[in-house]
């Protein structure tokens, strides 16, 4: 269990002065024991056993102290806790802060309320708003998903235009060689070394091959 600040300005609140010794303890042990957001899941036999109280009294306790959290059996959620140990604002970026976030998102379904401090999450390096949800994690795969998917395409299209670039190529190399063919049947070199249009006594001066 990590430190966690105490307000030590508590024992001169009146409301936390009349409760009963048990209730303090309660209170105390809540403090302690609740996740970074404030999540609690209520094992009364485990406090019984760990605070010296009879069920009974921790039961008593906690409806004292239902000013300081909303209950949904078993969970209950301590509301000021993050601003207490200097949580809040929430930032995405800050690593202590992402499993306050992944706390919230988890007990959202049994807390709505709780959204609250993650609807508007402000990030160091753009100093912008962000909003977020409590399906933050698949909103992130599925934007991963669409960015790979469109790299893939991407990679496609380029393997396609190599292979286009390739084939043109060939298409040309061999338009040239039958060019270079054609040629060669119109004429002929005879043993004077003049170039004659094939099948005739014509010569062709294009060339002199003496």
């Amino acid at each position: 269990m990590p430190l966690r600040f105490t307000e030590s300005t508590k024992w001169e609140n009146q409301w936390f002065r009349k409760l009963k010794p048990q209730a303090k303890l309660v209170y105390l042990f809540l403090v302690d024991n609740c996740d970074l957001a404030g999540f609690y899941e209520l094992d009364f036999e485990a406090m019984a056993f760990k605070t010296s109280l009879k069920q009974q009294q921790i039961e008593q306790s906690i409806d004292q102290l239902k000013s300081k959290f909303e209950r949904n059996d078993p969970w209950i959620w301590l509301t000021d806790f993050m601003k207490q140990q200097k949580n809040y604002p929430l930032k995405q970026n800050n690593p202590a802060h992402r499993n306050i976030i992944k706390s919230i998102t988890e007990h959202a379904n049994i807390f709505p309320d709780s959204l609250a401090y993650v609807q508007e999450i402000q990030t160091n390096d753009t100093q912008n708003t962000k909003k977020v949800s409590g399906i933050l994690q698949e909103h992130e795969r599925g934007t991963e998903g669409a960015t790979k998917e469109l790299d893939s395409s991407t990679g496609k299209d380029k393997e396609d235009g190599k292979g286009q670039d390739l084939g043109k190529d060939a298409n040309e190399e061999e338009e040239k060689k039958e060019q270079t063919k054609q040629k060669m049947q119109e004429y002929e070199i005879r043993k004077d070394g003049i170039q004659y249009y094939k099948g005739t006594d014509a010569p062709h001066f294009g060339l002199n091959h003496k």
